[in-house]
């Protein structure tokens, strides 16, 4: 439904590219329309930046929850491994722990 909206919309607009509209506009009126364009564009602008900072932000602290949850890990490996000779208990603890 959404493509066909959008699709319809574009088929619209390069139809009617280039045709007088029904609407005739007074140079007042394509001054403000060309005003509030950039006034619309300013603010698609803003709210990209906006959703993109958060967006940062929210990925910088899931990564540095990720790191300590890795740190928890070999922490617990380490605490759990007493003889370092003993590398098949070592891997299937890492196995274990990783698997959780």
């Amino acid at each position: 439904y959404i493509s066909l909206v959008i699709t319809l919309f574009f088929v619209v607009f390069i139809y009617m590219t280039g045709r007088p509209g029904i609407i005739i506009f007074g140079e007042e009126m394509k001054m403000a329309e060309q005003m509030i364009g950039l006034f619309n564009l300013f603010t698609l602008f803003f709210i990209t930046v906006v959703f993109l900072l958060f967006f940062k932000r929210d990925n910088v602290l899931f990564q540095k929850a990720i790191i300590e949850q890795k740190k928890l890990i070999q922490e617990r490996i380490d605490a759990d491994i007493k003889n370092p000779a003993d590398v098949i208990s070592w891997s299937e603890l890492r196995k274990k722990y990783y698997d959780q």
